[in-house]
Formats: C-alpha cells, structure tokens, sequence
C-alpha cells in the first residue's frame, strides 16, 4: 500500500472518530438529568379556606388556613392581613422551620364592603417565601336573627403538610343570583328551598357525620337562613326548627336570590346523636305504672352569657327514667326577651337511658338581665308518660343576655 493511500484512510478513519466522538457526546448532554443549582428550591403560598370571593355575614366568625412550603431553609411564620392591617401572626410549632405546614387565623368579619385578605410566608430569618392574596364580601345579614356566629369548639384547621385538602364529595348547587322564580319568594325575602325526592334529612351541622334532627318530605319547603363556607350545605328553618340540609339538585330546587345568604360557623367536632348512659335511679316525681317518663337532665348554654344578635347554642341531655322505651318526640324551647322559639326532634330513648342531643341554636336580640328560658319535653304528646312523667317535662333556664 503506497503511503498516500495510508494517510487518506488514517484522516478517514480519524474523521469517522470525531464523528463518532460528537454524536456521543450530543446524547449524553441530551440524556443527563439537569445538575441541581444553588438557589432552585422551591416555595410558594397558597391559599386552601376559605373559597376565593366568599360571602360572610358581618360580625361572622371566618377561618382562613394558608399552606406554605419552602424546600430550601423552610417556613416559620406567617402575617395574616385584612386590608393590609395585621389582624394576627401565626408560628409553626416551636418556631422550627418545615418545608410545609398549613396555619390557620380567625377574624370577626367587619365592614360591609370587599375586603382583600393576605398572608406573607417568611422564614426564621426574616426573609420573605412569599405572599398570597384573596377577596372576599362582607354584607349585612338578610334577615333579622339569623346566625352569624356558632359559638361552641373553637374552629380549627390542620391540615398534614404532605396532604391536600379533601375535595368535597356533595357537587356545589349552581343557582341563579339575580332572577327569582316568580310568586316563589316575597321581594326581598330569603329564599326557599324545596325538597323533590321521599325525604330527606335536616342535621344538625353541615355534613352527613352529623346525626339528623329531623326528615322534610317531598315538596316541602324552609327558608334558607345561612350557608357553609362553600356553598355545599344550607342551614334553613322549617316550622320554627332549624338544621343543615344538603345543597344537591338531585334532592332539590332553591327558589330565590342566593347571591348574599350569610356564611355561618359550625363546631369543628359533630356532636353525638345519642350517647347511652344507663340509669337506674328514678325521680321522686316517676310512676312505678308502666310508662316511659322523660327528664331534661342537664343543659350547658355555650356562651355561658348570651350576646345580643349572636347565635348561641345549647346542649340538652335527656333521660327516660320510665319503664317502657319513650318514642321519637319534640322539644321546644322558648327564650326571652321577645320569646323566641328553638325546637328539635328528640330520637327514641330507650328505658333506662340517656342520650346527649345536637346543639339547638337560638338567637336572642335584645340585652337584657335576669332572663328565663323554658325547655319542654314531648311539646306534642306523642309520648304517653302518666301523670307523674307528665309533671317534670319543664324546665327553666336563667341567664343574662350581654
């Protein structure tokens, strides 16, 4: 082979080497995963409670949870705003710093206006994660009475910082703001809801894990009072006896303008439907016959002292100190000043036994000292208690009303 020869295929086969070396390298850059840079952490501050443009009643009580994260040095504290004034700071436990956690702070709803509510995230050195921001409406309540404030279990919110909020298993009830049916609701009334399925339940807070107060039929009808903070549950009152009910167009219509139904709390924990407590000492006032006999035997008011123009509650222990199983049966409450009425459905309460009731609301507006309240038992006589069990179905209830 002469040596031109040589040197042609050695530059051919140095070429092809070079090619070789390009190409391979091309898909190694194009294969290799980013190498991580300093300063690529990632944080952000997101608003999960309530809903964006929410309507509260004023003077409603509201919670707003924020979760942060913050994979690099890590979340401390967050300053909660309403209109760019402080309204509280809220720290992770012991101030040590988490990729994420979730904070939560409660303010009174005041100013019947658009409020723009803020949380700025920061770390333990001060420096800012950054900052989300949301609207929301405060508006006078639509009608006189209505609750604005579930006293009871303070509101709380913890959320674990690997999780998301759960999402709602009741659709949201889409219906018309400014147009209602017509003849179906006096001119600035409250709108109605209407039941279309056999029956459905009225319970004592918005959810299916409280237990039921009593059952609506079909094309009965309540007056919607307030609403939970998405819209999912209607608290409404029927006959002077108020309760949650789902808020689902497979269940039923609402006629009206909903547009402005006031937000109201909840204790954050239901309550039982019915806790047996056996009891086997009867009153002096019991028959030995063969009757059931219902006793109220304990009430905790929650406030202690009502206020004027603020929902209050009251929870009720009932006993049948009677031999014979008592039926399903009505309480009614009647509070002063201005007599206002609070009844609930009362389940069967077997002999012998007790059972803790939902909370029943009341709203008292007017302040006054040394005021009654009276409570009675079987109201409509479905239960028969003798003439002895008949005696003790009333009780009073003294108080203040700040």
């Amino acid at each position: 082979m002469t040596r031109p020869t040589q040197v042609r295929i050695a530059r051919s086969l140095l070429t092809l080497l070079l090619i070789l070396s390009a190409s391979l390298a091309c898909s190694v850059q194009l294969g290799a995963l980013p190498t991580p840079q300093a300063g690529s952490a990632t944080s952000s501050v997101t608003f999960i409670a309530p809903a964006i443009n929410s309507v509260l009643a004023e003077n409603a009580t509201i919670l707003f949870a924020a979760k942060v994260q913050d994979s690099g040095a890590g979340v401390t504290q967050v300053e909660f705003l309403a209109d760019d004034h402080v309204m509280g700071i809220q720290s992770t436990p012991g101030g040590q710093a988490l990729a994420a956690y979730t904070f939560s702070q409660s303010w009174q709803a005041q100013g019947v206006r658009g409020h723009l509510i803020s949380a700025i995230a920061r770390r333990a050195d001060d420096s800012v994660i950054g900052r989300a921001d949301m609207t929301i409406q405060v508006v006078v309540s639509p009608v006189a009475g209505v609750p604005t404030i579930a006293t009871g279990a303070t509101p709380t919110l913890f959320i674990p910082a690997d999780s998301t909020p759960p999402a709602t298993t009741n659709p949201r009830q889409v219906l018309p703001t400014n147009t209602p049916a017509a003849g179906s609701v006096p001119a600035g009334g409250n709108p109605i809801f209407h039941v279309i399925v056999p029956t459905l339940n009225l319970r004592s807070g918005p959810g299916t894990d409280y237990p039921p107060v009593a059952v609506m039929k079909a094309d009965e009808e309540a007056t919607i009072l307030g609403r939970n903070d998405d819209s999912t549950w209607w608290f409404v009152e029927r006959e002077k006896m108020r309760g949650w009910v789902i808020s689902n167009p497979a269940y039923s219509t609402v006629l009206g303008d909903v547009s402005k139904v006031p937000f109201v709390t909840t204790p954050s924990t239901p309550l039982p439907s019915a806790t047996p407590v056996p009891n086997n000492n009867l009153a002096p006032t019991s028959t030995a016959a063969a009757n059931a006999d219902l006793v109220l035997d304990s009430y905790v008011l929650t406030p202690t002292e009502p206020i004027a123009n603020q929902t209050f509650n009251i929870v009720i222990t009932v006993r049948n100190q009677g031999t014979v199983d008592a039926p399903s049966s009505l309480l009614v409450g009647v509070f002063q000043p201005g007599s206002e009425r609070s009844a609930m459905a009362v389940p069967p309460v077997p002999a012998g036994q007790s059972v803790v009731l939902p909370p029943m609301y009341v709203t008292l507006k007017l302040r006054a000292a040394n005021q009654i309240g009276l409570l009675t038992l079987d109201a409509n006589g479905e239960v028969d208690e003798g003439v002895n069990g008949e005696a003790n179905n009333v009780r009073t209830v003294p108080y203040n009303v700040k």
